[in-house]
């Protein structure tokens, strides 16, 4: 992976920056041999652990500015969004277990090494365009890392079907 100074590591990408930045990490990820499933199946626990915390917090956050609201107090634009859309990520957490059920999961390419060892390599792939974006998803930058990424190594059709799910997580 390309190493940043400290000062730009907040700066995000634009497009020749993530275009070149998803074709080094093809280069540099290495995948698990095909047999190798005990560490998957701890990984699709730990994804969807991660999942659970996650939705848990999100509640208690809402339930904190419903409560304050409640008390007549304003919420910041960002507390009025969830309040608003909370039933939106709620639904997400849905689609995601429905659309990556265990036996799907392990038969997605693993990384061997490295940060997200043990992960699935698209897995990987969402966490870097979204924190080389910062979260500002639209369909040209996730065109962009899937195209990028393919000139150097090709993913196959599992993973370009869970690109969608690994965004969501």
């Amino acid at each position: 992976m390309e190493e940043q100074a400290p000062d730009q590591a907040r700066e995000p990408y634009g497009a020749s920056r993530l275009a070149h930045h998803a074709r080094e990490l093809a280069k540099g990820q290495q995948l698990a041999r095909a047999g190798a499933r005990d560490a998957r199946r701890a990984r699709h626990g730990l994804l969807l652990s991660r999942l659970t915390a996650n939705e848990r917090v999100l509640r208690d956050v809402r339930d904190l500015l419903l409560e304050v609201s409640a008390r007549g107090i304003d919420v910041t634009p960002a507390g009025a969004w969830l309040l608003d859309a909370y039933f939106l990520v709620v639904e997400h957490g849905r689609e995601i277990r429905a659309n990556m059920p265990q036996g799907y999961y392990q038969q997605l390419p693993k990384l061997v090494a490295g940060p997200y060892r043990g992960f699935p390599r698209i897995y990987a792939i969402a966490l870097e365009l979204i924190a080389h974006t910062e979260g500002q998803l639209d369909s040209q930058n996730m065109e962009l890392m899937i195209r990028e990424y393919q000139r150097v190594e090709p993913l196959t059709l599992g993973e370009l079907w869970a690109w969608p799910v690994m965004l969501r997580i």
